[in-house]
Order: C-alpha cells, then sequence, then structure tokens
C-alpha cells in the first residue's frame, strides 16, 4: 500500500462526517487501536463547519494549541506537542495543528509524525485525536511516503473543495501598527494571535505576520496549496505599502537606517494621521521652519543624522520657494546626515564646479547664505577646505584681468578672504580693488584706515594724526616707508625733538585720574586693554558705530604711556574693582612671528572681539566705561637692521635697563629716561631700529609714536552723557583764496565749535546765525574739513577754495 491508497478522498463534507460518525463506532480493530485522525483539508470554512460538527454532534472537546505556550508571543516545541497529544484523555480535535506545524524543520516534522500518527490507548478503544492538516499536502504526502507501517496506521480522510483558499502571508518585524482597513490586510502581532486567527475568522487575502517564532522559522514552511510567505523587513516598504504614508523622500538603500529610525517614530496607532511637515517641526520644536532655520538647525552639536535627514526632505519638498536654486541643488546632493559640516563644505565648493555660465547665476546667492550664517562656516569649514578655496580663487585671480571673478567668489567669511582683499588692496587699488571696495567686502579694514579727522578725537599734536596715517599705510603694505621714516627722523632725532611731543600729551594714568577726581563724566567701568595702540582709534570709533549697542564715544583722545612703553611702567591697578583687563591683543603680538597681512587681519578680528566683548559685558543698565592701554605695537623694527648695541636689552631691544649710577647721556639713537614710575633710569630706542639683535615680532618698549601714543575713550549708553545731535553744513561749498575764511551754519546751537582743517584745529567763532573760521594755510584746491560743535559728532564737509583766475598772463595793472 502507498500514501495515495491509504488516504481516502471524499468528495462531500457530508461523506467526510458520515465516515467520521462510522469510525467512532467502529469494531475495526485497527480503528479501536490507533486513536489518532488524520484530516487533510484545503479551506479554512470547511474546517470550521467540521469542528462545529465534531464538538456540536458528535461530543468532541477542542484542545487549543495556544495553551502549551508559556506566553503570547512563544513558540510550541516538538515534545511539548506530542506529550499533550498523547496524554489527551478524551476524544478531541486539536486547532489549529496545520499552522504550528508547517513552521517545523523537515526533521521535525516528520518526527512528530512518526511519533504520534500510531498512538494507542487500548483502555480507550473509542477515543478519537482529530488533527486537521490544511494547505501541508504535500509535506504530509511525502511523510506518508516515507512511513514504513503506513498499512496498519488508522485512517487519514482528505476532502478538498474545488477551490483552495489562498493567502499572502507577509512576515514583518513591524508589528503592532495599525494598518489602514482599505487594504484589507489583517496584522497579527504573536503567536497567540496566529494560532487563534483561524478558529475565528475567515481567512483574508492578505496576513501580517509578526509572531516572533514565525520570524525565525517561516523559511522552514515549503510551498504549499493555501499558503504564500513573503518577508517584509524593508522599513521604506512597510512605510509606502503597509502604511501608505507617502513621504517627500526617494528611496536609497544606504538610508534604510534613518527609514527605520522614522518607522520608530511614527505613532502605531496613529500612523493614518501622520503627517511629514508637523511631524518635523515638532521634532525641532518649531511651529515652522524658515529657510533661515535650516542651516542653524543643521549646525547643531544635538542634531541627529536622521533629522537631518528629514530636515533635508523637509527643505526640498515644503521651502523649496524660500531656498534659492544654488541651496536646492547642494541639499539635493547631500548624502552624508552624520557629520555636519558636510553641508558647510558643500555650500562653500560647490560653485567652483561650475561653468562660468552656471557661477553668474549663483554667486550672489551662494554669498547671501554664508554671509547669512557666517559663524557656522568660518567653525564648519575645515581648514584644508579653506585652503582648496582659497588656492582656488587665487589660480582664478590670476586669469582674472579685472579680478571680476575672483572677487563674486569671496564672500567675506573666512580671514583667508580678508587676506586676500588687504592683498588685492595692497597691489591693485588704483585700478581693480580701492576704498570702494574695501568697504563692500571688507569694512573691517576700511574701518581701520578712516582718517583720524573724521572721528571725533583730540589729537594734541596735528603731526601724530599724520604720522599715524602714514603708519597704518606702511602696516598694511608691510614696508618701512620712507614717507614714515621722514616724521620719525624729524620728531625722535633727538632726545630734545622727542620729549617736545612727548610731553604735549597727557600720560594716560593722569587723565584718567583728571576726569575720576572732576566726576565730567561717571566712569563706573575701566577696561585696560593691553597693547591697544593708538592706530586702532579710528576703528575703535567705527565699531561702535556699527554696534547697534547704543554706545557712543562720548570722549576720544590720543594720550601717551611712560617711556620705555612697557606693560609693568604703565600698568593699571587690576585689584581695583572697577578695572578689567583683556590681553587677547598684546598676546597675539607675542605669541607668534608677525606675517604679511595675516597678522594685521588678525589683529583687526581681536580688536572687534575686545570691543565686542566691552559691549557684550554691559548690555544692561546704564554704563560710562574708559578704555585705556599701556602700549601700543610696532611692527617697523623687523624691517629695520638692528643697532645691536648691547646684549642686555629687553622686548627684543627695545630698550636697556641701567644702573642708578650710570652717568651715559642720550645720543642719536637713544634717550636715557628716568621712568615718571619706577625713578630707574632706561636707555631707550627713539627710532625703530632696535638696540639690541633685529626683532620678528611686533614690539613695544621703544619711543616711536605708534609704541607711545595710546587710546583714550570714554563710551557710555546713558542718554545724559551722549554726544547732542546737530544738523553741519557749509553756507557756502566754494570759497575765494583771497577770504580763506569758512562760514558753516550749526542747528541747533553749540556752546562752541571747531574746525579740523589738515590736522591743524581751529576755533570757530559765531557771527549771528552762523559760525565762521579762518584757515590760513589754506591753497587752491578741494579739502576735507571736519566740523565738530561743542559736545556733537564730527561732520566732514568738501570745501573748495579758488582763486581769482588770472591766468592769461596778465597782472593787475592791466586792469
Amino acid at each position: 500500500m502507498d500514501a495515495t491508497d491509504k488516504v481516502i478522498v471524499f468528495h462531500s463534507l457530508d461523506d467526510l462526517k458520515e465516515a467520521i460518525s462510522v469510525d467512532v463506532k467502529s469494531h475495526d480493530v485497527l480503528a479501536q487501536r490507533y486513536c489518532v485522525r488524520f484530516i487533510i483539508l484545503n479551506n479554512f470554512d470547511v474546517f470550521r463547519e467540521l469542528t462545529k460538527f465534531l464538538v456540536l454532534e458528535l461530543g468532541v472537546e477542542k484542545f487549543d494549541l495556544e495553551k502549551l505556550a508559556f506566553g503570547p508571543d512563544k513558540t510550541i516545541d516538538i515534545d511539548t506537542l506530542s506529550d499533550a497529544v498523547r496524554n489527551l484523555k478524551v476524544s478531541s480535535i486539536v486547532t489549529p495543528f496545520s499552522e504550528l506545524a508547517r513552521f517545523f524543520k523537515e526533521d521535525e516534522f516528520k518526527g512528530f509524525f512518526n511519533d504520534i500518527i500510531l498512538s494507542e490507548d487500548i483502555a480507550h478503544p473509542q477515543k478519537r485525536i482529530y488533527i486537521p492538516i490544511i494547505g501541508l499536502h504535500n509535506r504530509f504526502t511525502d511523510f506518508l511516503k516515507s512511513f514504513g507501517r503506513i498499512e496498519e496506521s488508522a485512517p487519514i480522510w482528505q476532502y478538498y473543495t474545488p477551490k483552495d483558499d489562498k493567502v499572502m502571508v507577509y512576515v514583518s518585524k513591524f508589528k503592532n501598527y495599525t494598518i489602514p482597513d482599505k487594504l484589507n490586510i489583517c496584522s497579527l502581532p504573536t503567536m497567540r494571535d496566529w494560532l487563534s486567527f483561524w478558529k475565528k475568522q475567515a481567512p483574508k487575502d492578505k496576513i501580517l505576520c509578526g509572531a516572533s517564532p514565525i520570524l525565525n522559522r517561516w523559511p522552514n514552511a515549503k510551498p504549499d496549496s493555501i499558503f504564500t510567505f513573503q518577508s517584509v523587513d524593508n522599513s521604506h516598504k512597510f512605510i509606502t505599502d503597509f502604511l501608505e504614508i507617502s513621504l517627500p523622500i526617494e528611496y536609497k538603500e544606504y538610508e534604510l537606517e534613518y527609514w527605520d529610525a522614522m518607522l520608530q517614530n511614527i505613532g502605531k496607532n496613529t500612523a493614518q494621521l501622520f503627517d511629514f511637515p508637523s511631524y518635523v517641526e515638532d521634532l525641532f520644536n518649531r511651529k515652522t521652519i524658515t529657510a533661515n532655520d535650516i542651516l542653524l538647525l543643521w549646525a547643531k552639536d544635538e542634531t541627529l543624522a536622521y533629522e537631518r535627514w528629514l530636515l533635508k526632505a523637509y527643505a526640498l519638498a515644503y521651502k523649496g520657494d524660500e531656498l534659492s536654486g544654488y541651496m536646492r541643488d547642494v541639499l539635493y546632493e547631500i548624502d552624508d546626515f552624520k557629520i555636519a559640516n558636510t553641508l558647510f563644505v558643500n555650500l562653500t565648493e560647490r560653485i567652483f564646479y561650475m561653468t562660468n555660465a552656471e557661477r553668474l547665476q549663483n554667486f550672489d546667492s551662494r554669498k547671501s547664505i554664508m554671509q547669512s550664517q557666517c559663524e557656522l562656516f568660518r567653525t564648519l569649514v575645515p581648514e584644508e577646505h579653506q585652503l582648496w578655496v582659497k588656492n582656488h580663487i587665487i589660480e582664478i585671480a590670476q586669469k582674472d584681468d579685472n579680478l571680476s571673478q575672483a572677487k563674486r567668489l569671496c564672500t567675506s567669511v573666512f580671514d583667508f578672504e580678508k587676506i586676500l582683499f588687504l592683498g588685492w588692496y595692497v597691489l591693485m587699488a588704483e585700478k581693480d580693488f580701492g576704498l570702494s571696495h574695501l568697504k563692500d567686502f571688507y569694512p573691517d579694514l576700511a574701518g581701520y584706515l578712516t582718517a583720524y579727522e573724521s572721528v571725533a578725537t583730540k589729537v594734541t599734536a596735528s603731526w601724530a594724526a599724520d604720522y599715524l596715517e602714514r603708519f597704518r599705510r606702511a602696516k598694511i603694505v608691510d614696508n618701512y616707508t620712507e614717507e614714515l621714516k621722514e616724521i620719525v627722523e624729524e620728531r625722535n632725532a633727538s632726545a630734545e625733538s622727542f620729549y617736545n611731543w612727548y610731553y604735549s600729551f597727557q600720560n594716560s594714568h593722569d587723565l584718567l585720574n583728571e576726569i575720576q577726581n572732576s566726576q565730567v563724566y561717571p566712569i563706573d567701568k575701566i577696561y585696560w586693554v593691553d597693547g591697544l595702540g593708538a592706530e586702532f582709534i579710528p576703528f575703535i570709533h567705527y565699531l561702535l558705530e556699527n554696534s547697534q549697542s547704543n554706545y557712543e564715544a562720548i570722549l576720544s583722545q590720543i594720550a601717551r604711556t611712560t617711556i620705555p612703553s612697557n606693560t609693568h611702567l604703565n600698568s593699571f591697578d587690576v585689584g581695583n574693582h572697577l578695572i578689567f583687563k583683556l590681553n587677547a591683543l598684546d598676546e597675539l603680538a607675542h605669541e607668534g612671528h608677525y606675517q604679511k597681512y595675516t597678522t594685521l587681519v588678525a589683529e583687526l578680528e581681536t580688536v572687534k572681539a575686545v570691543i565686542h566683548k566691552i559691549l557684550d559685558e554691559n548690555k544692561v543698565g546704564k554704563h560710562t566705561i574708559a578704555i585705556v592701554s599701556d602700549h601700543g605695537l610696532s611692527a617697523m623694527s623687523r624691517k629695520c637692521d638692528s643697532l645691536k648695541f648691547d646684549s642686555n636689552t629687553k622686548h627684543e631691544g627695545r630698550y636697556v635697563p641701567l644702573a642708578d649710577d650710570c652717568t651715559i647721556n642720550s645720543d642719536i639713537d637713544f634717550v636715557v629716561h628716568e621712568n615718571e614710575r619706577d625713578h630707574k633710569k632706561y636707555k631707550v630706542a627713539l627710532r625703530h631700529q632696535s638696540l639690541g639683535a633685529k626683532p620678528t615680532h611686533e614690539v613695544h618698549g621703544g619711543a616711536t609714536p605708534e609704541e607711545v601714543l595710546v587710546p583714550f575713550i570714554v563710551i557710555s549708553n546713558d542718554d545724559a552723557s551722549k554726544p547732542l545731535k546737530y544738523s553741519v553744513g557749509p553756507i557756502e561749498v566754494k570759497v575765494p583764496i583771497s577770504d580763506k575764511k569758512v562760514a558753516f551754519k550749526i542747528i541747533p546751537e553749540p556752546q562752541s565749535a571747531k574746525a579740523i582743517f589738515n590736522g591743524q584745529e581751529i576755533a570757530l567763532t559765531r557771527h549771528g546765525m552762523q559760525w565762521e573760521g579762518f584757515f590760513p594755510n589754506a591753497t587752491e584746491g578741494k579739502y576735507q574739513i571736519t566740523v565738530i560743535p561743542f559736545r556733537g559728532k564730527p561732520t566732514q564737509l568738501e570745501i573748495e577754495f579758488f582763486g581769482m583766475g588770472f591766468g592769461s598772463g596778465l597782472d593787475l595793472d592791466d586792469f
């Protein structure tokens, strides 16, 4: 007998029922000896109807397999199942047996059936154990073919309906999600759900099964007439096909981890209510996310790679109209979300890979993007990438006659760009990169180069302003220019000429004491900026005017240190709780060798940071603050041959301490000076040539104007202390040279007024409704005259002095 002969096939359910009824009463030896009856079916409706018949009409008890599991999502092993079947004491139907057995390995499958097919219960010859086998025809038939005692086993019945049930089972680790009803997919997240389902419901075409035992064992289920199994372990597929959530994100396999994170964050019971833009906005705790927010959120340390991935999709899908084409293109290409700087690097560099035509379309938007978050770009674009950009700009500039492309590739964000701007200004100021370009590209440098007469600064000696102008020009070209050398050789030709100007300026300490004692300005804080020379006075005024801090300079003048111009001899009492010392500028000067262009750029950044620090620390309340210094700095000594007079020099040869009984006298190259504070003698370099070795740093300690002259500035945010507002204008913009008298209208009327012309201070006198000044040194031509009313800001006016026009060779006698 083979398997085909052993299986009794019925063509109706009634016939099967009749056979079962007859078998119960049978006195056949084999029927009474072996109690297990296998019933092969292809339809779950028939299974449920048969179960009903057995229970209600034949009094058979149901044995639910899920009772054997040790938890709702635990499997049932072979031994437990075999023991349970053999230990049944009364007639029972085991349900749903096939929905457990189909996941057995082949050896387990055959072992189980070998174990129970010949189960005996001689004491109960009418006991029957019914085991429905649904959809396992091939596997069960294969078992029967290999079963050696098939002839002596109990009967095996089969009833097939004309149409098999067809069920697609999606096996997925993603479970407990609410699946849209319209998909007609039944979700069975646990093993208990899986086993219970087949007894209670008509099968659905599609089932989503998340039962852990099945996840591990479903590959054991061989193809059969009912079930088709398919694994769904891709979160993107699950989100789109099963939750039917449409997301504006192109699927890329290497981004699967982000889809996994997305699925974890979608509410399991509210997936159908999921709204992508709202989800992203809530994630970043924003009611909405603007185009300007994207870079800020992207750069935050706490922003996860997954969140950047979402931010990209959100920006491209919902903020596309707010984004520039350049931003959209770069964002679209971004595929690295783990490192924040990738986006910033790509925004910086992408334009260099474009054609000239494409660059023209993107210059402005790239610049706008980078300037909107300049600190982020400065921080997040690594130095090696900045160097790459710098080299490409230089390469383009070398082929670009008028710098047209090179200028537009610059954004004024990085320090190296400022170095380029400074170099272009030095080399091309007359043609392609003049002061107007500097104001656009590097306004801080333009602010540094502002004329002294354009700011309300008291300059005791008019030559000093001219000297500092020349010093700044020499500094930007990094050259000891003849025009600078000319003044220093005149003013510091000897000890006598030096002292003539040295004592004409007030000592900064004396000036501070005078102001504090007179209480003209109610100073409540003093900031001592170590190394801040008078060269930076116009720059400080520029920073104040552009700070939007409500602070204004109410007193500004050039003061002096004592010599040697070092910190020790010119320090302020930091033990005083009103005085705060800021060291950054002096530290910059001493920490490395001076570099052409680079060091000046760093100094401007440092002074800017110092002034902003002072303003930021005093935002709250009304304050009047003095900004003082102990000395200035000079980069010119490194450009001069050293005198090599002495090996016992200090501050890179700028001075030499002398013994108290030393009788040396001042010479053409140095002044012997008894310091006003410690009353010790020093030999101090008069000019830029150092007394010892040639310096490589910026230096101080000597007697040059830039080392000795320092700013004394009082600022206030108290309106009662601020400058008064005036309207100032010329009565006539053209004045005859024979008159040399210029009249101005100043409204409202000040207590007094003065003008600055070619560094000379000229008092103005009131005549009726106008103020007049006599300018004895005026010659023909156009001049800038600065008018400063009492407690007012300076106003710069252009006045033209013109002659009588006798240019034909005739003299006055001809008339």
